[in-house]
């Protein structure tokens, strides 16, 4: 029988998801300590990857046998849930004080709700990928299509300013990697599969290697920035080496500890996490820094992660269930 679910998948998102929650514990308010060496070379890591990473995973697992039935899902998963949340953000940024952290009129929070994505972006260019890629499919229907339309659109953004109008510029940005997980990723897991401990140590290296060189290459100053292409490159760099360790490790030597069950519950819930961490990080930030007077990064930024973590699956497993209408606006 074929599996239903893939088991590094689901580890790799829940990865992907408590590294989000991590990258957005480097608070800037009301504690600046985002340019913290640690913190700031932790949160450069995260962001080289960590939304690449779910892109990617959704491409991996993509499957369309009948477009309304498909669209039907994605608007109960994904736009229910960013219309909900979404609306109560642009409320909150308008009336919610110095709190907040930056207040915008409410006129203003809706352009950039309808328009450019708002504070879910993430959302708001997943739906659109997932309206427009069936209709790509039809298009370029076989893999060397996919793969020429993945080097077009990289060839494009390398060379050309677009407009983020409806996310068109950041759907461009996403959508080869969505493009690479589904052609590639069953594909990769047959070969490493196939390779033995040694070999995969090898894979492991040479990708990291080539991170770190390009990250170096940036972060050094020998150029503004890697450019699209390079970009693309650095980000599947270190995300296959992350694959090969959670195949090698995680997968492959049978282990069920905390961590394990922690990562397949973050990814079970990973939708949750990224509806419900602006609000707990406001939360959070507060009670640490002006209730209890933390000024040590280490403590925010652990308080920050563990607690926001654990409040979500809290919510998650115990509270929204009960509930079947906020079960429907969380996406469970």
């Amino acid at each position: 029988m074929a599996r239903t679910r893939i088991e590094e998948i689901d580890i790799l998102r829940g990865i992907a998801a408590v590294l989000m929650i991590l990258g957005h514990s480097f608070i800037e308010y009301p504690v600046d300590i985002s340019t913290v060496s640690w913190c700031h070379a932790l949160g450069h890591f995260i962001y080289t990857f960590h939304m690449e990473l779910f892109f990617l995973l959704a491409g991996a697992v993509y499957h369309c046998s009948s477009y309304s039935l498909f669209m039907e899902k994605k608007f109960k998963r994904i736009l229910v849930p960013y219309l909900f949340f979404g609306t109560i953000t642009i409320l909150l940024k308008s009336y919610g004080g110095s709190a907040i952290n930056g207040n915008e009129s409410v006129g203003y929070g809706f352009i950039k709700f309808l328009f450019h994505g708002g504070n879910y972006w993430f959302l708001y260019v997943l739906f659109i990928l997932f309206a427009l890629f069936p209709w790509l499919e039809k298009i370029f229907k076989t893999t060397w299509s996919e793969i020429a339309l993945c080097c077009g659109i990289l060839l494009v953004r390398q060379f050309c300013c677009l407009p983020n109008l409806f996310a068109f510029d950041t759907l461009l940005y996403y959508l080869p990697f969505f493009i690479f997980g589904k052609l590639f990723i069953q594909s990769i897991d047959n070969k490493v599969s196939r390779l033995n401990a040694k070999s995969k140590i090898i894979f492991f290296i040479v990708f990291s290697a080539i991170f770190i060189a390009l990250d170096f290459i940036e972060i050094s100053g020998v150029v503004v920035e890697l450019g699209t292409f390079l970009s693309f490159i650095r980000a599947i760099a270190i995300i296959l080496p992350l694959y090969v360790f959670v195949k090698l490790y995680l997968v492959s030597t049978q282990r069920r500890g905390f961590i394990y069950n922690l990562l397949i519950d973050s990814s079970k819930y990973s939708l949750q996490f990224y509806l419900f961490n602006g609000f707990l990080l406001t939360f959070l930030r507060i009670m640490i820094c002006n209730v209890f007077n933390i000024t040590s990064p280490l403590i925010i930024v652990v308080g920050i992660w563990t607690l926001d973590i654990l409040f979500t699956l809290i919510a998650c497993k115990i509270i929204i269930p009960k509930i079947p209408l906020l079960r429907e606006l969380c996406g469970l």
